[in-house]
């Protein structure tokens, strides 16, 4: 064979698999992606892998072309390309290889995939045969399961039910059941069966991996304390076979955070106190003048700008703490804090590393609590996922972290949610510490949300799709935020229940924050930054090129 025999259209691909009653194959790549053309060029031209590929449906989508490609690579969950999909005939997936794999990597999934169809055929002409056949029942509800092929593995286990399986195969079965369950967003079914597991072998070498199942099932469904107690169970529990789940029960726990004591945030006590650089209004903000992005600091007229941070790396998102003595920033991917008048930075970040390795990335706005004692922030972690080999994506949470103890709690845990990906960011304090706004990216709808500072009752405020960047007025009463709703980036304002939206700006104008006195909204856009008297609505500009400003 010289070559493989691709096809082009995804219908007339599964209408032939279908057909043929044979598996899909289904490469997604990108335009100018380096390791799609290399998986072209070394996997997909060995002898073998063609040979291999005569059993399959082959069908090969430009993801950057091709909008039908696009949607299918969302359907599918495809976060990276080259993404190669297995999947039956109705286009249900069973296994995929992400990246570039050598033809030697990439052979393995295809002859057990072939051994597996084969044998699924051999099985069910047993069965035909023998129908109480324990172990020919065994072998297939177990290989349906290994395809997530839930309602073809349900009469069988229904039957093995009935017969007396020892109890090292039914934990095997009641295991596969609970992560097929799962996969299929079937979670109340799969906690059942998890649980099920647990009290049919409840001491066994797979003692981690059950509780690692049932704590990420507990924690898809919001029981965060069953949750916590299982992972950690999982991640004590020390097994060859379990090593991947302990050591992602430990990752878990470690970006979940503390569990969140009820009222942790108390009211400020503190009075606001002069700025040290003097009594008068001060304005940070964000310019590369320098050749990369530092914190400078100005008075509310532009004049007497001065360099704040000198990392000679990105700083970004600036924040005044409520007592305007220190500043916050984001760095490298770091959470840093510096004295308004300079010094010594310091570091918030070495809680959200775990021997020297990440948890995750803090990126975007941050923003203080009203008693100074903790900022908010948002930081992208992976998904938790029920296997190694199971996709799984990247989400982004919004946590708090305690500027003394650096204490950490994760307030949206969308880390554990296996129904979507979400990205949240942006968090603003409300003036009286109660509740945090932030925004919620969800199915390509970016919309604005408010829940308590503990991280309770969560709900969304606006419905455009197209909101971002939102913060409270200083009484509280109003929200500012950025919105593309129209088309274009601008400044809208709403009251502080999502109500009475009005747009003030129509610029492309972006990131408004209050003045402390609430009568003025600072911003910027690829020009500069810029000034909106509320009073009459007019605009000024402040400075040109810089970006990010911050009011103290």
């Amino acid at each position: 064979m010289s070559a493989i025999r691709w096809m082009g259209d995804f219908e007339d691909a599964s209408r032939l698999a279908r057909d043929c009653e044979k598996l899909m194959l289904i490469e997604f790549y990108t335009d100018h992606c380096y390791w799609c053309d290399q998986l072209d060029q070394n996997t997909f031209t060995d002898t073998e892998i063609i040979q291999l590929t005569s059993e399959f449906v082959c069908l090969k989508l430009n993801a950057t072309t091709d909008e039908n490609a696009l949607t299918l690579a969302k359907k599918y969950g495809i976060g990276g390309y080259p993404t190669t999909i297995f999947a039956e005939s109705t286009a249900a997936e069973i296994h995929r290889v992400v990246g570039y794999r050598d033809p030697q990597a990439f052979r393995p999934a295809m002859e057990e995939l072939l051994r597996d169809q084969k044998q699924i055929e051999k099985l069910k002409h047993r069965i035909s045969q023998y129908p109480d056949e324990l172990e020919s029942n065994f072998q297939l509800a177990m290989l349906y399961l290994k395809r997530k092929k839930i309602d073809n593995a349900a009469p069988l286990i229904q039957k093995l039910s009935d017969i007396s399986l020892s109890e090292a195969d039914q934990a095997q079965l009641l295991m596969a059941y609970g992560i097929a369950l799962a996969v299929a967003k079937r979670y109340s079914e799969a906690l059942e069966s998890f649980e099920q597991l647990l009290r049919v072998s409840p001491k066994d070498e797979l003692l981690g991996q059950k509780q690692y199942y049932l704590g990420i099932t507990h924690g898809t469904l919001g029981n965060f304390d069953q949750c916590r107690a299982m992972l950690k169970v999982c991640a004590e529990t020390e097994t060859e076979e379990g090593k991947w789940h302990q050591q992602e029960a430990q990752r878990i726990l470690e970006c979940i955070g503390r569990p969140i004591p009820q009222n942790f945030f108390a009211p400020p006590t503190h009075t606001t106190s002069p700025s040290p650089v003097g009594n008068k209004e001060q304005i940070t903000f964000v310019s590369n003048r320098t050749g990369h992005d530092e914190i400078y600091m100005m008075n509310p007229d532009g004049s007497e700008q001065r360099q704040l941070t000198h990392r000679k790396s990105q700083a970004r998102y600036p924040a005044w703490s409520p007592s305007r003595d220190q500043i916050a920033f984001v760095s490298g991917w770091r959470l840093y804090v510096i004295n308004a008048d300079g010094g010594e930075e310091m570091n918030l970040s070495d809680t959200l590393f775990s021997d020297g390795i990440p948890r995750g990335e803090v990126d975007g706005s941050i923003s203080w609590s009203p008693d100074g004692n903790w900022i908010a922030f948002a930081i992208t972690f992976g998904q938790a996922s029920y296997g190694e080999n199971l996709p799984s994506g990247s989400i982004r949470d919004i946590c708090v972290m305690n500027v003394e103890d650096k204490s950490f709690f994760n307030l949206t845990r969308n880390i554990l949610n296996q129904d979507i990906q979400k990205w949240s960011g942006t968090p603003a304090w409300s003036p009286d510490g109660t509740q945090i706004l932030y925004n919620t990216l969800c199915d390509e709808q970016r919309n604005i949300y408010i829940m308590n500072s503990d991280g309770s009752n969560q709900r969304q405020l606006t419905q455009s799709g197209c909101d971002w960047a939102s913060s409270f007025s200083p009484n509280g009463r109003q929200i500012a935020f950025e919105s593309s709703r129209n088309g274009h980036f601008d400044i809208y304002l709403m009251d502080a229940n999502g109500q009475n939206v009005q747009q003030l700006t129509h610029g492309g104008f972006r990131i408004p924050r209050w003045s402390p006195d609430g009568q003025k909204l600072i911003f910027y856009d690829n020009d500069g930054i810029y000034v909106m008297s509320l009073h009459d609505n007019r605009i000024e500009q402040l400075i040109s090129q810089d970006k990010l400003p911050a009011w103290s």
